[in-house]
């Protein structure tokens, strides 16, 4: 049991070793770090203060990011504006109907329950409510109507890239 006990505690210090030895060196090539020689001038060199000096060597290398840009590896990146299904009905019956919905692409509001655009120059709203898109303008006598299921108008949208 002794023989075991050693054996074990000397696999351990072992693995503990190889790893201090090995990781530093990987981490240092991985992250192209200068030489730890470079910085520690003083020749102390252990596993302490390799991971403390690769820990500053990555922090002055990692960009800082402003919002709304976010890090991505190690570079600042904006994200892609998330657009609402709503919104992508919206721009795609702005394309399709012109006419009818000028000028395209005005603010989007909420509205006891309705989320919806105003169109100024046509005087009409387009809005979604309870998984329906409808429309209120000239083309319905100034009723508000149903254009159908929100599920279908998304599914042309998508379709028709928006």
């Amino acid at each position: 049991m002794k023989l075991f006990i050693r054996v074990f505690i000397f696999t351990l210090t072992l693995a503990g070793i190889m790893a201090n030895a090995q990781a530093t060196q990987q981490y240092m090539d991985y992250y192209q770090a200068p030489a730890c020689t470079s910085c520690h001038t003083s020749g102390i060199l252990n596993s302490r203060t390799g991971k403390a000096g690769l820990s500053a060597y990555l922090a002055a290398k990692t960009p800082t990011c402003s919002a709304p840009q976010v890090l991505q590896g190690n570079v600042c990146v904006t994200p892609a504006p998330t657009i609402s299904d709503s919104d992508r009905i919206f721009a795609y019956l702005e394309s399709i109907y012109p006419g009818y919905l000028a000028p395209a692409g005005p603010a989007s509001s909420n509205f006891s329950g309705y989320y919806y655009r105003y169109y100024p120059s046509t005087n009409a709203y387009i809005a979604t409510a309870n998984g329906t898109v409808y429309y209120l303008g000239s083309a319905s006598q100034n009723q508000i109507i149903s254009l159908g299921a929100q599920a279908d108008w998304l599914a042309k949208a998508v379709a028709a890239g928006f």
